[in-house]
């Protein structure tokens, strides 16, 4: 979707949408080994319908997704232009290192945001430390003591078998940095010719020189032409398996997309013939992936690239409609992009740090006192309010404003289920509280969400 999306091509918008069902429960039905899942379809959501972040912000804060709100407030400050009062507000009130990280990147295009940087590092005391690294990494490269000079490229086996006798079996950088060594002493033809040798018993090719076939073959391009070096092409597609979703090399094949666009059906045929199946990775070639997505973006068969990703949206959609996923939960109503920023703003203050809370608050605070317009729009967020904390929370926030910006009519309309709180914190405003009847508190509330709490806990 990212793919199309960036050729300008598909229904983005209808995709995530259709997507969304089913990534925002994937935990309860997959390993969370696929974490990343939801972070990516954020990004989409960012880059593509950034109006709708407030309702992906709205339901994530409300189901205690934290680190998927985190994800949210990361795209919102890569993605929107953060010129707004809104805007600068929201950044005020961000106090995590994830939130800061961005902003330090954003911070460098321009003074006021560099501003804002700086203020916040200065409330909070600093850069906050950053959090425990929990992703899990394999390093099996090791000090290569070998004489580059001893191995000239007729020795290319012979340098291969010493790695193998060092067990040595992560070499890229080292084997990229021997085919620099003997170019620059104008051996390139030498080098080609090399790895040809070797590739004349394809099974036999050595596993540590198949990730630097890439290079020789546009080593091969730039010095006898792309007709010439097809060959090598087929072998390093075959070898790397550059179809497959698991290759560690994203995008390597469409180095030969874009040097064979012109005979992109033959490439793929070549590519994707019944020969691959005695490799093991014959699935690869039945189910398509991005890489096959991207492949006819670059080779500008867009429509191919289209159909494709639609067939294997609707493949995901047929293969989970039996589960009990989450309705989409994006309200009917589309805002305008211009207030987002107020709408995540306002459900910030729900963020678990009392530090956070508290800069919130007065960002609050100030944007009712100097816009009118977002005025009315934390009157619609008060009446939407069930809880007791939840309105005395936000009440609270006016006691920072000198002087009365709301009259007693427009609180008390706003506040639809009143307490002796709420009523003790109009009277702190100075304003008339609203009538409270004991049957609020003895009465079960008729309220659908709180009929359905009950009914869980029984």
């Amino acid at each position: 979707m990212d793919a199309c999306a960036e050729y300008s091509v598909g229904s983005i918008k209808d995709w995530v949408i259709r997507l969304t069902p089913f990534t925002t429960d994937i935990f309860q039905y997959s390993e969370k080994e696929n974490r990343h899942i939801p972070s990516w379809r954020i990004k989409l959501i960012a880059k593509y319908v950034p109006e709708r972040l407030v309702d992906e912000f709205t339901y994530h804060i409300s189901e205690h997704n934290w680190s998927l709100c985190q994800d949210i407030l990361d795209q919102f400050t890569i993605n929107f232009p953060l010129n707004s009062a809104a805007e600068k507000a929201l950044l005020l009130s961000q106090t995590t290192y994830e939130s800061l990280r961005q902003l330090e990147l954003r911070a460098n295009e321009s003074n006021t945001l560099k501003t804002i940087f700086n203020e916040q590092l200065e409330f909070l005391g600093g850069f906050p430390p950053a959090p425990r690294d929990s992703s899990y990494s394999s390093d099996l490269s090791k000090t290569i003591e070998i004489d580059i000079e001893e191995y000239s490229p007729n020795r290319l086996n012979d340098l291969c078998d010493e790695l193998k006798a060092q067990n040595i079996y992560s070499a890229d950088d080292f084997i990229t940095g021997w085919i620099d060594y003997w170019v620059g002493q104008n051996q390139a033809f030498d080098i080609i010719e090399a790895y040809e040798a070797l590739l004349l018993l394809e099974d036999n090719f050595p596993d540590n020189l198949r990730r630097s076939l890439d290079k020789v073959f546009l080593l091969s391009c730039k010095l006898r032409g792309v007709k010439k070096s097809y060959p090598m092409a087929l072998h390093s597609v075959r070898l790397n398996r550059l179809w497959s979703r698991f290759w560690g090399g994203k995008d390597t094949i469409f180095i030969y997309a874009k040097k064979y666009k012109n005979d992109w059906q033959k490439f793929l045929d070549d590519t994707l013939s019944s020969k691959f199946s005695k490799t093991g990775d014959s699935e690869w070639f039945l189910v398509p992936t991005y890489e096959l997505v991207k492949f006819f973006l670059v080779v500008g068969e867009y429509d191919l690239a289209v159909a494709t990703t639609e067939a294997m949206l609707k493949c995901l959609e047929d293969e989970t409609n039996h589960l009990s996923l989450t309705p989409l939960y994006w309200q009917l109503q589309e805002l305008a992009i211009e207030q987002v920023p107020s709408h995540i703003l306002l459900w910030f203050y729900k963020w678990p740090d009392r530090v956070a809370r508290l800069r919130a608050a007065h960002q609050i605070a100030k944007l009712l006192e100097n816009d009118v317009s977002f005025r009315s729009l934390f009157l619609q967020h008060l009446s939407q309010l069930q809880y007791e904390i939840d309105i005395t929370d936000y009440l609270s926030i006016l006691l920072l404003i000198n002087g009365q910006i709301y009259s007693s009519e427009e609180l008390t309309l706003a506040i639809i289920y009143p307490s002796i709180l709420s009523n003790n914190i109009l009277r702190k405003l100075g304003l008339l509280p609203k009538k409270v009847t004991s049957a609020f508190y003895t009465v079960k509330n008729e309220d659908k969400t709180y009929s359905d709490s009950d009914s869980e806990l029984c």
